[in-house]
Parts: structure tokens; sequence; C-alpha cells
């Protein structure tokens, strides 16, 4: 076997929103020894140069990895259900990104709510380039619309950057940090840090679990009058289809300015309501540019693989990187959807992998002759923690790798037959 590394993308897995509560405490980031000048753009969506001492932060709400991809190609056929022959492998750096929540406490954007990605030494170049990335975005907005806000353009907006000084390693500042922050580690000089318009953490990774989610005291205080809106299968089909037409919506709107995300992953999607009665008013927001490129400035090794498939002029190239956004995004998307609607109720209590529905029996006797002890073995269910295998009864996550390992493994991409065969006879789906 040979493995290729194709991509590095944020590790949506790593991402953990701990929401708390908030006390009233407040920290100030410290003020640079030297004078920072504000940025050179113009316009009223210039993305701004602030002080480390503009910020105060609130909270930490969350941190985030990345990882290392690899798609592994075999010279012979292999059994897709091996554990020890796996089509795509991860490597997982640990956290690399840091999120909080704070405001603005001076300037113009005073009292701002705004959230900070602070970006730890080794993901500098990361930071760098979600910078640069954005700044082409926003002077592509104004050559185009130049008194529209780019706070309606559908990706996430970025409000400026600053970078903190020596002065975080000083005693007193480190001691008023730990008492704010007792369970969060200072940050330390020269970090890179970018701000960005505050506008939830309502990731689409987050949209099933709140439909399962029940219903508070504070959601019932405040339905309405005469009873809560109900919603039924027909809403959640409307719901999900506005989903699908937003999300490529959004990936329409940086491929036709030449930008391709390259780590559209469930988190790398926001959603600015999860109530599926809402699918009107439903809009998607694109972010974590850190790995995203203009077309024309893609490195060797993407163009090397582009040109083995075939492509070879501007436009050929650009339609194939645009085709693997478009390959994350459905993925991101099937997750969502088959999360969503699946039966989450718990199976009876039994091993993981010692019971088969009968159509998936059938397909692992296709796959592995009519002995299909061994494979039984390592069988987990979808969503799991043994993401690598095919799943007896489908848990409540449904994950994209189990998909992927399904459709194109097991199926080998018939998805409209073989696969849709699967998903009818399967008794949760």
């Amino acid at each position: 076997a040979t493995g290729r590394v194709t991509a590095l993308s944020i590790h949506r897995d790593q991402v953990m929103l701990r929401e708390g509560t908030l006390t009233g405490r407040r920290t100030a980031l410290p003020q640079p020894t030297m004078q920072v000048q504000s940025d050179s753009m113009q316009g009223p969506n210039r993305i701004l140069r602030f002080q480390a001492a503009d910020m105060e932060i609130r909270r930490q709400v969350g941190e985030m990895g990345y990882a290392t991809v690899t798609d592994w190609e075999y010279y012979t056929p292999r059994n897709p259900l091996d554990p020890e022959a796996p089509s795509r492998t991860y490597e997982a750096s640990g956290a690399a990104v840091r999120l909080f929540e704070a405001k603005i406490a001076r300037g113009s954007l005073m009292n701002a709510r705004v959230l900070l990605k602070e970006y730890f030494p080794r993901a500098r170049e990361i930071a760098e380039q979600e910078l640069r990335v954005y700044t082409d975005l926003v002077t592509a907005w104004d050559d185009v619309a130049p008194d529209e806000d780019f706070a309606d353009a559908p990706v996430a907006t970025l409000r400026g950057w600053f970078q903190t000084t020596e002065e975080c390693e000083r005693a007193s500042f480190r001691e008023n940090w730990k008492n704010r922050f007792p369970k969060v580690a200072p940050p330390g000089a020269g970090n890179l840090w970018l701000l960005f318009r505050w506008q939830g953490n309502k990731a689409m990774s987050e949209f099933a679990q709140s439909l399962a989610s029940p219903v508070s005291f504070w959601d019932q205080l405040s339905a309405p009058v005469f009873g809560p809106r109900k919603s039924n299968l027909n809403t959640q089909f409307y719901f999900l289809r506005n989903l699908v037409k937003e999300c490529l919506a959004a990936l329409t709107f940086l491929h036709e300015r030449g930008v391709i995300h390259r780590s559209i992953g469930p988190s790398s999607v926001t959603m600015n309501t999860f109530d599926v009665i809402e699918g009107d008013r439903l809009q998607v927001k694109l972010r974590d540019f850190g790995f995203a490129s203009r077309a024309a400035l893609l490195d060797d090794g993407t163009l090397t693989k582009a040109q083995r498939a075939g492509a070879r002029t501007p436009g050929e190239l650009l339609a194939f990187v645009a085709s693997e956004d478009l390959y994350a995004m459905g993925y991101a998307l099937a997750e969502t959807i088959f999360t969503a609607l699946a039966i989450t109720e718990e199976a009876e209590a039994e091993p993981q992998g010692t019971k088969m529905t009968p159509i998936t029996k059938q397909w692992v006797k296709q796959t592995q002759g009519p002995d299909t002890d061994d494979a039984v073995s390592s069988l987990g269910p979808i969503g799991g923690s043994q993401a690598s295998g095919m799943p007896s009864k489908p848990a409540a996550r449904t994950d994209q790798d189990a998909l992927k390992k399904l459709m194109e493994d097991v199926f080998e991409s018939d998805v409209k037959g073989a696969f849709r065969d699967y998903c009818e006879a399967e008794e949760r789906w």
C-alpha cells in the first residue's frame, strides 16, 4: 500500500465548546509597548489592526486542532472491512487554536462582541493564511460592491487582528489572568489573534444534537401564548433542503472569487438557527480558512494531483480543486442529514458487533464470503468509537467516515443503487 497526504484540514472533532456561565469578571490583555499603526485598507469593510489592550476577554469557549489526512491506495484488492487496511487515516495535532468570547473595550467598535481565535506558535502559518484569504475576499467584495457590508457575505466576518507582546510574560499580568481564569493557561508573547464578529457557536455539527435536546424550562416559558409551534418530517425536510441550498450557495460565493476552502467539515459551517420551523430564515456562513488558498496560488502537490486527473487549463484546474470542496461538503451534509433523520432510540443491550441486520449480513457475505464470523468481530456502530467498522445498528451519530466506508468501500460508490437499497432496508434509516 502507498499513502498519499492529500490535504491538511481543521480537525473538527477537536472542537470543544464549553459554554459555562458568566461570572461578570473580565480581563484585559496588556498594552503593547509599541504603538500599532492601522491597516492601509480603506472603506467600511477594512480589516483593522488592533492592540491587545483593546480587548476584554469574558471566557474561553473552545479550542481547535488540525489533522493530517492520508488517503491510502492499494496495489491489490483489499477487504473494506479490514481495520488493518484503512482507506483513510488521521494524525491529529492536538489543540493549536483557542477560542474566546470578548468585547472591544475602546474605539469606534467599543462594546462590540467578538470571537477571538488565538493561534499557538505552531499554528501561526495557518493564522497568516486565514488573514491573507480574508484580505483577498474583502478586497474582491469592495471592488464589486464598495458600499455594501461584507457582513452580508456567506462567510464569518473578520473584524481584524492583533499580536500579543512581551507584556504577557510579566508576573502581574499572569497573576491577574490566573485569578480570573484559573483553569486556562495565559497567552504567550507573539501569538497571533484574529477577531471575528460574534455570530454564536451554532455549528452544523451540533444541529442534530439540538433536535434531540430536551426542552428547557426557559424554552417552555418563552413559548408562544397559543402553544408551541410544532414540527414534523415535512418541516424537517424543508429545513434540510434549505440547508443544502445555503451551503452550496456559500461554496459558490468562494469559488466565483477564486478561493478554495480545502478543509470543509460540519464544524466549518455555522447556522443562524437550529429551529426547523424557521427554514425560510436559515442562513449559513463558512469559517476556518486556515488551509484555504486562491486557485492561482495552489501548491505543487495539488497541481500535480490535478494534472494527473487530466486538468490542463486554468479552468480545469479550478474545477478540479472546487470539486474537492464539493466532495467534502457532500459528506458534511450527509453526516448532518443522516444523523438528524435517523431514529435515535437506544438499541437493546448487546455486545457490539455480535448481531447484524439481514441486509448487513447480505453485504458482508458478498465481500467476505459465506463465513461471516471473522467479519462480525470487526464491525462497529456508525458514529461509535469504532468508526472503521460497518454498523449492526446505526448509532445516533452518523459520522462521515462511516458513511464514506459504506458508500465507497462496501458499495463501490453505487449510491443510487446498492447504498440506497441498504438505507431502505435499514430499520433506523
